[in-house]
């Protein structure tokens, strides 16, 4: 009796559960583009926003390279890209 109630459990989770699945992986895939390119478009004004680049950490370090490379000292990945021209943001990692 109790190893049916797990079963029914399962097989009404595995909808959401596969739903939840998939939308990780497209956000992983997004992750993986911004990852390998050297610019994002802004929403605001269409500019290119340079992901290239120094870059100065919230810890304080500055490094030379990819915005979405960990932190050599404390592992920070920045989540999101200031456009210089219009001042907005642009998510690169969602919650």
């Amino acid at each position: 009796m109790d190893d049916t109630l797990t079963i029914i459990a399962y097989i009404l989770a595995m909808p959401f559960l596969l739903v939840w699945g998939i939308e990780r992986a497209v956000r992983y895939c997004c992750v993986l583009v911004y990852s390998i390119s050297s610019a994002v478009i802004c929403r605001g004004c269409g500019q290119e926003v340079a992901l290239l680049g120094i870059w100065h950490c919230q810890c304080g370090f500055t490094y030379r390279g990819h915005l979405l490379r960990p932190c050599p000292v404390c592992n920070r990945v920045p989540k999101a890209a200031r456009c210089l021209h219009c001042r907005a943001t642009t998510l690169l990692i969602e919650r």
